[in-house]
């Protein structure tokens, strides 16, 4: 869940990660993936935002890798940029740059960079076990993780969410001065908000369509549906209802952005034996 991928200045603030890392994008409509460690952490080819990617981020050395395809119409070039935040101010420092150049002509282009970087501490996921090939034990495993995932949804079970989610929540703690309690406060306020839109319809994608991909201590679990039918888990908040809810804060000016949630994909580390959901 993104809420976990990095946690705002707000909630870090003073913690023990003195800086977040995040990856700036405009992709152009190029189709564009960023990996960081071995791990795919983005995933887009049209538009622009922020991912926050600090949970791959470990202490010493870590690498980059980029490709990137042009689309069938010119385009100008897409933009990537690795920044760190400050927990404290929130200050920013650019730590890489790339954009392709006239001379880039193979496709996909491909690049890599490496970074260092200070974690005082361990994630979840990097005492995993490094997986090379899935089993059919282990994609019957994950599964029932992320069927009981789905059911906490349906059932807006919020005790059943914070327990699955128990082992990406310990690591939102180590990177704040909140207590347990807090921390699991504010994400059943979260998850609490979710639960309580309406109208509000979980839709589980079939396992025959899901992507169950190793890539050492992290198994990523994707669609592997195009949009918009590229969700593990989704929330579908469309409807009549929502519509008039839209029109009217579009009156008064405001923007809903999207009011639809979805679990785009699920990463999960296989912990003492144990297959658990780690973003």
């Amino acid at each position: 869940m993104r809420w976990l991928l990095g946690c705002s200045l707000a909630t870090c603030s003073g913690g023990e990660l003195a800086a977040q890392h995040l990856i700036r994008y405009d992709s152009q409509d190029w189709n564009i993936e960023v990996s960081v460690n071995g791990v795919p952490v983005l995933k887009e080819d049209r538009g622009g935002g922020t991912r926050p990617i600090s949970v791959m981020v470990v202490n010493g050395v870590n690498k980059v890798e980029i490709a990137a395809d042009p689309p069938d119409t010119d385009t100008d070039a897409f933009t990537i940029l690795l920044v760190t935040a400050d927990q404290k101010t929130g200050k920013e420092t650019l730590l890489h740059a790339f954009a392709p150049v006239p001379t880039d002509t193979n496709f996909p282009i491909r690049k890599a960079f490496q970074f260092r970087a200070t974690v005082p501490f361990s994630w979840a996921w990097e005492g995993g076990t490094n997986i090379v090939a899935l089993t059919d034990q282990d994609r019957d495993q994950i599964w029932k993780q992320i069927e009981a995932l789905s059911d906490s949804y349906k059932a807006k079970d919020v005790n059943a969410h914070v327990k699955l989610r128990s082992a990406a929540l310990s690591d939102a703690l180590k990177a704040t001065t909140q207590s347990k309690a807090e921390i699991e406060r504010s994400y059943a306020e979260t998850i609490t908000g979710i639960f309580n839109r309406k109208p509000y319809q979980v839709n589980l994608r079939d396992r025959a369509d899901l992507s169950f991909e190793p890539h050492g201590r992290i198994t990523v679990v994707s669609s592997k549906l195009p949009r918009p039918n590229d969700t593990v888990i989704s929330i579908n908040t469309s409807g009549p209802e929502a519509s008039e809810r839209d029109l009217r804060f579009s009156q008064k000016g405001i923007r809903t952005g999207g009011l639809n949630y979805s679990e785009r994909e699920l990463w999960f580390s296989k912990i003492r034996n144990k297959w658990e959901i780690v973003n």
